[in-house]
Parts: C-alpha cells; structure tokens; sequence
C-alpha cells in the first residue's frame, strides 16, 4: 500500500484492539494513514504488533503498541486508561480482537465458550464502557466501532460460541448507540464475510476453493483486511456523523444470496 495520507481521521486517536494482524493491522495502517494517531492493543501477538508500530512510523505515522488482555475486566480498562495517558485523548474505538474455537456443537467445551464470549463480547463492552467515559469526559463526540461477523446472522456448524458473540456484540452495538446518543458518541458494527487472512489462508488455496467461494460469494472470491479497514475509516470519519446503530455489512454479497449445490 502506498504511504500517501489523505487526512480524514486528521487529529484523532484512533484504539485497535488485536492490531497486530489480520483485519486490526490493515485497520491500523490505513488510519494512520488517514493521519490518525493509532494504539495498538494486543495480547500474544507482540512481534506481529511491534512490526505494525515500526511500520506506521517509518512513514511518518504516529503509533504506539499496547499489551492488555482483554479477558481481564482490569486489563480492558487500563488499555483506555494507558491510551489516554500516553495521547491525551481517545477519539475512535475499534474492538476487533477476538478469537475463533472450531468444534461440533455437541463437543464444544465450557472452557472454549467462556473464553470466546469474554475476549469476542465481554471485553469489548468493558473497553466500550470505558471509553464512552473518556469521550464524554472530554466532551468528545466519539466513534465506537465493533468488528462482528456474518456469523452473528447467518450460523456455522462448528463456531457456535463465536456466532453467538458475534450476534450479542451486533445487539451491543444497538444498545450503546441508542445509550450514547444524547453524549454525541455514535456505535457501528462492521460485519465481514470470508476475508483473506493468515488464520484462514488453507480455506483459499486450491482451484476446488476458489470454485466454492466464487459460487457463494457473488462478487466472486473472498475479500482482503482493507476491504474491512475502509468501511472502518468511513465510519470514523466525520462523513458518517449522522450514522449510530448500523450493521455495515462487507462480504461480496455472500449473506444475500442463497446456495444451491
């Protein structure tokens, strides 16, 4: 990607939870890109989020890598609290850590399902929470942005404890948006379909993969982080002011069209 900064998200602090890879980097680095000044929270991938800050500032970007655990009520709190510390102000919150454990319904332990709903929903309600503080605090009319799924719409066989979070962080986002209307706050989801990241690369290789995606996914083939990452930086700028309580759905029109084999 070019390093060119067009400016829309001009004098914004802009908080990605898991910006270290997948959808949070390319989140990250078009922000910055957009001149915002960009923290990136992180919990296992330190490398991946230190190459993501060294990034953005070699093009004269401004960004500074966070760890927190989300899990953590504590945790979710202190990495607001840090990112106010060290910036002085939090303009836009971006929840998209989260985590993905495959097993059949029947198998799916209690352990995997307490885990996916406290990093997938819980966490982004403490972080959620805690900035809308800050914001109104600081008389900020601010953007909180959940990175769900069409998984919260539509279920899998083997993901039932991620659907169900992706499902109740949609019904979080309309919830807080009708809460922090009357601060000014505005709270969007932006729900992805199949996009092409490190975590589920094996499901694109091969000629038989890109037969099935081209045949599900109406535009053809599964999308990149930036397709993500745009309607992102949309729904932070100032153009989507009058937007509260949406679900931005970005899936090549997978979710509209019915499958038949």
């Amino acid at each position: 990607m070019s390093p060119a900064v067009t400016g829309r998200l001009a004098g914004k602090t802009v908080l990605v939870t898991g910006g270290g890879t997948g959808i949070g980097r390319a989140i990250c680095l078009m922000a910055a890109r957009e001149a915002a000044t960009v923290v990136l929270g992180y919990h296992s991938s330190e490398r991946d989020a230190l190459s993501v800050q060294e990034e953005i500032r070699a093009f004269g970007g401004t960004a500074l890598a966070l760890k927190a655990d989300i899990r953590s009520a504590v945790e979710a709190r202190s990495l607001v609290e840090r990112t106010l510390d060290a910036m002085g102000a939090l303009h836009v919150l971006v929840n998209n850590a989260a985590v993905v454990r495959r097993a059949s319904f029947l198998d799916y332990s209690e352990c995997d399902w307490d885990e996916t709903i406290a990093v997938n929903l819980r966490g982004p309600f403490i972080c959620a929470q805690e900035a809308a503080r800050a914001m109104a605090h600081l008389s900020i009319r601010g953007r909180i942005l959940n990175i769900s799924s069409i998984g919260g719409m539509l279920a899998h066989s083997n993901l039932c404890a991620y659907d169900a979070s992706k499902a109740g962080l949609d019904m979080l986002t309309r919830s807080a948006a009708v809460a922090l209307a009357p601060l000014g706050i505005t709270v969007n989801s932006v729900c992805p379909g199949a996009i092409r990241v490190e975590r589920n690369r094996d499901e694109f290789v091969g000629a038989g993969a890109e037969r099935l995606w081209k045949r599900i996914i109406p535009l053809g083939a599964g999308g990149q982080p930036e397709d993500v990452a745009a309607a992102v930086v949309f729904l932070a700028s100032e153009e989507a002011g009058f937007i509260t309580g949406h679900v931005l759905v970005v899936d090549g029109g997978q979710s509209v069209a019915l499958y038949s084999p």
